[in-house]
């Protein structure tokens, strides 16, 4: 299981910067399920896998992405080739904190070199086990203040999960929340 920087990961760069000299305040805050996928072709040469994840989130200054969202990598082991993806997608969604998740929809996902785009297809669910893990982080600049906070879970994932109509399997998932504040005066 890849760790929770994916889901954040995700976030940061879908976040907007902002580069103003002006005081300003910006708060983000978002939950976010994710697990890890595997599919092997009938014939056993072809071998897809990544992460994909449900980002619910929301912020007060700039907006920010909420959605679903896969990346991965295509490899065939027959022909020595491979190939990333990455694509964002739509569905109907709830993510209840480190406490549970579920997501029906798609992912339309591919890459700027031509290679065949992938469809997944997601119903899954994730119920969250085990202690939450939790860390914060307080910066205090010249110009500004900064604050994170996280809460993280392990979660069974269970549901279905297909590329291009045959099925993958999933792998036990993390449910994360995150809380970020900045203030520059």
């Amino acid at each position: 299981m890849r760790s929770p920087k994916f889901v954040l990961a995700v976030i940061a760069v879908l976040a907007p910067a902002t580069a103003s000299a002006e005081p300003w305040v910006w708060v983000h805050n978002g939950n976010a399920a994710a697990t890890d996928f595997h599919q092997v072709s009938t014939d056993g040469c072809v071998h897809t896998s990544g992460q994909f994840g449900v980002v619910d989130s929301w912020t007060i200054g700039d907006p920010v992405y909420s959605g679903l969202v896969a990346t991965g990598i295509v490899e065939d082991v027959c022909a020595g080739t491979s190939y990333p993806f990455f694509g964002t997608g739509d569905g109907e969604f709830l993510v209840l904190g480190t406490f549970f998740a579920h997501v029906r929809g798609s992912v339309f996902a591919g890459n700027d070199r031509g290679d065949p785009p992938l469809t997944l297809e997601i119903d899954l669910s994730w119920l969250g086990h085990g202690p939450v893990e939790r860390g914060s982080e307080f910066i205090e600049d010249e110009d500004h203040v900064s604050l994170s906070c996280m809460r993280r879970r392990s979660a069974f994932t269970y549901g279905e999960l297909t590329i291009d109509g045959a099925a993958a399997s999933v792998s036990a998932g993390m449910l994360v929340g995150e809380s970020n504040g900045v203030i520059r005066y």
